[in-house]
């Protein structure tokens, strides 16, 4: 895929609005399911405080040599106060659909 095939496919499905989507339910998980957790790592300070934009979104051909495992993933850095504390990754097929997720606090 080049630039313009994956600027294409972003808006085909939806990409920015899911991943966002995506990240904002796990945020709310998290402080509701871990909420000691979630105090200790962010104190008082509510989402707005956060920045959180889409960094990087990248194609990755996995489970070489076959090639058969294959995601487009799309990269949120979680930064507070000018600090990189997380970040967040959302794994697409290639069909658009969401494949799995990975949440992770520095």
């Amino acid at each position: 895929m080049n630039v313009s095939e994956i600027r294409a496919w972003l808006k085909e499905y939806q990409i920015e609005e899911q991943t966002y989507n995506c990240f904002r339910t796990v945020l709310n998980k998290y402080k509701n399911e871990e909420y000691a957790e979630y105090r200790t790592t962010f104190g008082e300070i509510e989402q707005a405080d956060l920045v959180t934009e889409i960094q990087t979104v990248s194609v990755n051909y996995g489970n070489y040599p076959e090639f058969d495992y294959n995601h487009i993933v799309v990269m949120i850095p979680i930064r507070y106060h000018k600090k990189n504390i997380g970040q967040y990754k959302l794994y697409f097929t290639f069909d658009g659909k969401i494949d799995n997720d990975s949440f992770e606090l520095f």
